[in-house]
């Protein structure tokens, strides 16, 4: 087994500063009732003020103030509401899988194309020695390259079964008729824009290695940070 040896500080530094502030954005979830409140009272507020046409100095100083506040109050609603969706399509993404490379079928009903398709995850299942796992759902996406199969999602129980699955991935390789298969995470699009980083960073540090440390050693991505691992001998 591979052991992690170091993390890199950039990771650290990237993957703290993404906790830090989602639990500012969890903070805030519990202020949106009043933050809502408070932007309808000052809405009404503003709303005599302009009737009664008062112009002193103080109301007008007090009315732009209260304009200022309920921007801040949108801002901070539109940041909750961002990470908000965020974290729901994580939780809607966590347990899926997406399998890249897989032929389509070339029959003409989208039942016989589905049947096909349950027929391949049968046999991928199977090279993974993966025979116990359900899969609830299975689905193409569109294709970007025409001239690629479409990327199938498959739906499982939970995360953790999930997990199995990338584990297991490597075997693809050793099987004939699934070499060109890949497993990937179903992520958002924050989650692919950090993993893209992470990739820089991993091939960035892997050209620097020289000598004796390029033979033993690797950097790779695990758990979301980039970490230096020994190669199998």
């Amino acid at each position: 087994m591979s052991k992690k040896t170091s993390k890199t500080p950039e990771l650290s530094t990237l993957s703290k500063k993404v906790d830090d502030f989602l639990d500012i954005i969890k903070a805030l979830e519990s202020r949106i009732e009043n933050l809502e409140k408070e932007n309808k009272e000052q809405a009404v507020k503003i709303k005599e003020l302009e009737k009664k046409g008062e112009s002193s100095a103080a109301n007008k100083e007090d009315l732009w103030s209260n304009v200022v506040s309920r921007k801040k109050s949108e801002v901070r609603l539109n940041m909750l509401n961002v990470v908000s969706d965020e974290n729901k399509e994580r939780s809607k993404k966590e347990k899926n899988i997406i399998v890249f490379g897989l032929r389509e079928s070339t029959k003409g009903t989208i039942a016989e194309k589905k049947e096909d398709d349950a027929k391949e995850i049968n046999q991928i299942l199977e090279v993974l020695a993966l025979q116990d796992v359900e899969v609830d759902g299975v689905f193409r996406l569109n294709a970007r390259d025409k001239e690629k199969p479409k990327p199938l999602v498959m739906v499982l129980k939970n995360k953790e079964t999930r997990n199995r699955f990338l584990q297991a991935a490597k075997k693809l390789k050793n099987s004939n008729d699934h070499k060109t298969v890949f497993l990937s995470p179903d992520l958002t699009e924050s989650q692919r824009l950090k993993y893209k980083e992470l990739v820089k960073i991993r091939d960035s540090k892997n050209e620097k290695l020289s000598g004796e440390d390029k033979e033993k050693k690797i950097w790779c991505i695990r758990d979301n940070e980039v970490v230096l691992l020994k190669k199998k001998m």
